[in-house]
Order: C-alpha cells, then structure tokens, then sequence
C-alpha cells in the first residue's frame, strides 16, 4: 500500500509547506516551513490510515522536494528519494549536493534504528534474488519490511526507528546558474553515482541546448533502459522534477 501513502503525502507536504508560509515567525526560515511541513504530513498520514482502517505496517512514503523563495532554495530528501545541486556555467559543472539515501545499509542509520529496537536483515525474493536491506518491526517480523531507514508511514506501531526527519540543504542560484535534481529511488539508484545522472541531463539531455523538459525525459528514459539491462526487464518506479537556472535569466524553468 506504499502507493496509498505516497497519494496522501503529494497531496498533504505542499498544503502544509504553504500553511507554513504563512506563519509570521516562520517566514525567515525556509528550513523550518520544510522541518514543519514534514512533521505535520506525518501525523496526517497516521490519521489518514486510522480514519479509513487501513493496515499500513511495512508501508510509506519517501519524498524529494524542494521550496523555492527568489533564488534561495531548500531542498529536502527523506528515504531512498534523493536531491542533486549542480552548478552548471558552460562547460563548468560542478555537484554542490548528492544527497546520500536514507537506508539500513548505512551504517549510522543501522545503529540508530537498531538501538531503537528495530530488526535489520538481508533479504531474498524469488529465485534467490537479492531484495536488499531491509527493517522490520519487532511485533511484524512476516510484513515484507522497509527497503528505508526514513520515510512517512501510516502505521502507528512501526515506531523502531523509522522517523520522518528529513535530510536538508539551503542554496542559491543568486550569482552562478544552477540546477536542482529530485529523483525518486528508482530513477537514482540505476545510475552509478552523481556525475553520470549529470551527464545524462547536459549530455545526452542537451540541457543547455534543448531544455529541462527534453534533459529530464531523456534522463528518465535512460533510466529505465539501465533497469531493463541491469534486472532481467524489471524497473522500479522513475520520476523527477528538474529545476534549472539558466545563465542569462533571473527565473528558473521547470520541467
């Protein structure tokens, strides 16, 4: 039912990001309407499930988003969704942020969630085939459990460490033109690291020729072709948000 969480937060995180907007003492810190934002969809979403009776333990939702005031930008990544910043002038490009994703396979976050009573495994699915790291709660230890050490989910009792908090970066395209990357996991993972999602957006995505309409398409679709190649034609799911500031204008376009 990760589906379900993830309808419930795309709707719920921008109403209450914007509700945030408009409280006084908050207007200065575009880290805190996000940190409140966040807070505020998870308890939602704990409502949601409990006011529609659903059974949400070992679901949720990670999210990539970002808040935009002028040129100053926050971007917030929580779970195996992640954010890029990129400095692109020219032929310059330079990663001012690769967000790392929020797994048990990190280390810190494994104690972390460990010391706060969760279980962390291996997993195998069909045919011996490797399902990764995953977390599961002690009282549901047959639920197929978190690939994600963060994430907002609707289940009360998953409390072993799965948190909401979501990992923040602040920047500016005020003087150097830029870029900003939101990805889901799957769209990130199948590249090998950062510069090879960069040259898939300037490169074979002529970002700076053709836009980020025809950069991000061409990028997802690259992705999905290194899924095919990589898992016998199985693909997770590929999506993103680009937001570019081109050199010559103060706006940024969007694709």
């Amino acid at each position: 039912l990760g589906h379900v969480c993830a309808f419930r937060v795309v709707q719920s995180l921008p109403k209450f990001i914007l509700d945030a907007l408009h409280l006084d003492e908050l207007t200065d810190s575009l880290e805190q309407i996000v940190t409140v934002g966040f807070a505020s969809a998870s308890k939602d979403l704990l409502r949601y499930a409990a006011e529609h009776e659903l059974d949400l333990m070992g679901s949720g939702a990670t999210v990539s988003c970002a808040l935009r005031r002028g040129n100053a930008i926050v971007v917030a990544w929580l779970g195996d969704s992640r954010a890029f910043v990129v400095t692109v002038a020219g032929e310059y490009r330079k990663i001012d942020l690769a967000a790392e994703p929020h797994t048990p396979a990190d280390s810190t976050e494994r104690q972390r969630l460990e010391q706060s009573g969760a279980v962390v495994r291996a997993e195998e699915g069909d045919g011996g085939r490797s399902e990764g790291v995953r977390v599961f709660a002690p009282m549901a230890l047959d639920s197929p459990g978190l690939a994600v050490s963060r994430a907002l989910t609707g289940c009360a009792g998953f409390d072993a460490g799965i948190v909401s908090q979501p990992g923040l970066a602040k920047t500016s395209f005020d003087r150097a033109p830029g870029l900003v990357l939101l990805g889901s996991g799957g769209f990130c993972e199948v590249f090998r690291d950062g510069s090879d999602i960069v040259e898939a957006l300037l490169g074979e995505g002529q970002l700076l020729e053709q836009g980020p309409f025809h950069a991000l398409s061409r990028a997802c679709g690259a992705a999905r072709g290194l899924w095919r190649q990589e898992d016998s034609g199985r693909c997770e799911e590929v999506t993103g948000v680009l937001l570019h500031w081109p050199a010559s204008e103060a706006h940024a376009e969007e694709a």
